[in-house]
């Protein structure tokens, strides 16, 4: 089980006020040794501050991450035990102190660090995540989905359960749902082996849900299936007919985008073309998706696009799929790149309870 570095020297600074100047130091120099690797060498440093100042929660905290990353999680959980019941604690200390547990294979305890952790931060996204982890591993994969999700709701601008969500859904009838999770996790997180992975996902699923085939007259066919659902509902908000987001929204409008440009197998550059008449069709009247189903990602698709930058974006994003040909292709538009680059720095992506995509706001069933 994964878990992120949550504690940064900075916000250790901002917090121990009642350190000298020598103690601040002391544990600033001993964040840096930790993020640097030098774990061994960062818990001498922050053992000094404790004797000092041995009821500092932050600093405990930190030696307890550091006996995590030793892989000492018998020592970690102690620690992280006798601070659950501080004034300070947050969900980050039950989500690695459940981890503790869950690296020695006791998944249940850790079950019970997650849910405790959860009655004191039912808003935690990294909690929902750990027990949406559990349940998959587990091979409960509903149940996964039923935390993933809902942590997407409670705690939109946390980035992992999106990455988990997509993984489930790519791998599924309804992987409409992953390509909109992963490529949103794409842009929160954007960098790492996660986003490369989520990249070969997405550029994968493209190549397997759009196919060619033949007829028995001999007629080619494409088939595009991103979605099995095909329920109809009545919104009684809206007083309207709701049509199945996949099968009725998505999947026709990428299949106008693909007659225009040709048959599958496609290349990089027919994807790319692709997406961007994605943009186009779904924005475009008399359907109008836009306003109809508000879309987080489609919208920063369009800002992308509107900014003259799709091209390389939609290159980054399915680079996965061919790595050594993105490289390429970077070194032979050089400045393209670098301007999409400086671009997408300066204009970061909002993810907040405003600012949120979850898979049921098309849908009749709320997740349990």
């Amino acid at each position: 089980m994964k878990t992120v570095r949550l504690l940064t020297a900075a916000f250790l600074l901002w917090t121990v006020p009642a350190f000298s100047q020598g103690e601040v130091n002391r544990i600033y120099d001993a964040t840096d040794l930790m993020e640097n690797t030098d774990v061994a060498k960062s818990m001498e440093v922050f053992g000094r501050a404790l004797s000092s100042y041995s009821q500092n929660y932050l600093t405990n905290y930190e030696l307890g991450y550091a006996y995590y990353l030793q892989e000492d999680y018998t020592r970690a959980g102690r620690i992280f035990s006798r601070l659950s019941r501080d004034m300070s604690v947050d969900d980050r200390l039950y989500q690695v102190w459940g981890n503790s547990y869950a690296e020695r294979g006791n998944d249940k305890k850790a079950e019970k660090i997650y849910l405790r952790g959860l009655k004191a931060f039912p808003h935690s996204g990294a909690l929902h995540m750990e027990l949406g982890t559990l349940a998959f591993k587990a091979k409960r994969y509903d149940e996964a989905l039923m935390y993933y999700e809902r942590g997407i709701e409670l705690d939109p601008s946390y980035p992992n359960n999106y990455w988990r969500a997509a993984g489930i859904y790519l791998s599924s009838p309804e992987s409409v749902w992953g390509m909109i999770y992963g490529e949103i996790y794409m842009n929160m997180v954007c960098n790492g082996e996660q986003n490369l992975e989520v990249s070969r996902m997405l550029a994968e699923a493209y190549d397997s849900n759009i196919w060619l085939e033949r007829d028995d007259k001999e007629q080619l066919l494409i088939y595009i299936s991103f979605s099995k659902n095909n329920t109809i509902w009545y919104d009684d908000n809206l007083k309207v007919m709701r049509f199945p987001y996949g099968v009725a929204v998505y999947e026709p409008t990428l299949g106008e985008a693909v007659v225009k440009v040709g048959l599958p197998p496609f290349s990089t550059d027919e994807l790319c073309r692709i997406r961007e008449l994605f943009v186009d069709e779904y924005y475009s009247e008399p359907n109008d998706y836009g306003y109809v189903y508000p879309n987080l990602l489609f919208d920063r698709q369009r800002e992308i696009r509107q900014a003259g930058h799709m091209e390389a974006y939609n290159r980054w994003i399915l680079r996965g799929g061919d790595p050594e040909a993105f490289a390429e292709w970077c070194a032979d538009h050089n400045e393209q790149w670098r301007a999409f680059v400086e671009w997408f720095n300066s204009h970061e992506m909002t993810v907040d309870e405003d600012h949120n995509f979850r898979s049921w706001q098309y849908t009749a069933k709320l997740p349990d």
